[in-house]
């Protein structure tokens, strides 16, 4: 098996030490997805226990994370006196934060694999900019209505109404998810044809 691989790929998998040089450098030989694993799969994985312990960390994070953001998101929802735009500012916070602790619990799920697939890994990448994006969007958006209030209060409190903040969450998290998905979407294909790149990221 490993000398009919290496005849497909020319036996450089050979030159390499561990399995992810190896891999790079068969997908930079225009090797296929698939052959490159399987001529690299003999050699040695280093990461893979750290990669485990950073699953684990992971998974504790993601955990806190949403046990005491889904705390405050609850407390939020269920009090109908924090329905000012204030506390939905928090609420959206929270939700993003939340967010980001399901994030983490995949993130540990997607460790515990031997090898992430491109597309997975692509995903994965994508996912955590998006969480990173919605939480500092819900700062700054919570950081204006903090200023406007202070600044503006008679405009504040005359204006502003929670109808206001569903209109700006409504517009923030779509374009939060267009852009930082992206990617997924064909426009990391932008430079390369077409067909292979839907070969090199199909799973």
């Amino acid at each position: 098996m490993n000398g009919s691989t290496m005849n497909l790929t020319g036996g450089n998998s050979m030159v390499y030490d561990t399995f992810w040089p190896c891999l790079r450098g068969h997908l930079e030989n225009k090797v296929e997805y698939d052959l490159a694993v399987a001529a690299c799969s003999h050699l040695p994985t280093p990461f893979l226990d750290e990669n485990r312990k950073v699953g684990i960390a992971s998974a504790a994070v993601g955990t806190i994370a949403l046990l005491l953001n889904g705390a405050v998101l609850s407390g939020v929802l269920k009090n109908r006196d924090l329905s000012k735009p204030v506390y939905l500012f928090v609420a959206n916070l929270a939700a993003a934060d939340c967010m980001a602790g399901v994030f983490s619990l995949f993130f540990c799920a997607s460790f515990q694999l031997e090898l992430l697939q491109p597309l997975t890994m692509l995903g994965l990448i994508c996912a955590y900019f998006l969480v990173l994006v919605l939480s500092a969007v819900g700062v700054i958006l919570l950081s204006m209505d903090r200023y406007v209030a202070i600044l503006h209060p008679t405009f504040y409190q005359t204006r502003m109404s929670g109808r206001h903040v569903a209109v700006t969450l409504g517009i923030a998290w779509p374009a939060c998810a267009v852009v930082c998905l992206s990617p997924l979407m064909g426009w990391n294909c932008i430079d390369a044809d077409t067909e292979t790149c839907m070969k090199s990221l199909s799973p």
